[in-house]
């Protein structure tokens, strides 16, 4: 399970057991800053171990062996900024860290405070098309192989 913007400053054991509805889980978690932001990351312990972990400015990654034949598995959480030039240095880190990290399975989920199209954006999709932001996000998604 992976959670975006949690705002929370602190993260523990009870809290993800609630959450997941049993102990039997493992998380990682990014803080908030201030009142935005944070993710929470977690997976079930009988099928997955935690190897290690990465984060940056706006995702959380952690590097599982899961299942029977322990898999390595890469799973990122991202909480992207609403600022470009920040959504830029993630998308970079994020193409950096997908060659880095080799892995049977990888997976990045999340809020990426993108659209691909208009059609994606509810409101205001004057423009949208032509947009810096759509242009590169659509060649982030492209360039890293992700299935949208």
């Amino acid at each position: 399970m992976a959670l975006q913007e949690s705002k929370l400053g602190v993260v523990n054991n009870k809290l993800c057991a609630q959450l997941w509805g049993g102990d039997d889980v493992g998380w990682m978690s990014v803080s908030a800053n201030g009142r935005s932001g944070g993710v929470i990351t977690m997976w079930d312990n009988n099928k997955g171990k935690l190897v290690s972990s990465f984060q940056g400015q706006g995702y959380l990654g952690v590097i599982l062996q899961w299942g029977v034949n322990e898999d390595v598995c890469v799973i990122v959480n991202v909480y992207a900024p609403c600022v470009l030039q920040a959504k830029k240095a993630l998308w970079v880190d994020l193409l950096v860290a997908r060659r880095f990290h080799v892995a049977e399975h990888f997976c990045i989920l999340g809020d990426f405070n993108s659209v691909r199209s208009p059609e994606e954006r509810k409101g205001v999709s004057v423009g949208l098309e032509n947009s810096e932001d759509t242009r590169i996000f659509n060649v982030f998604v492209d360039n890293i192989g992700l299935v949208d």
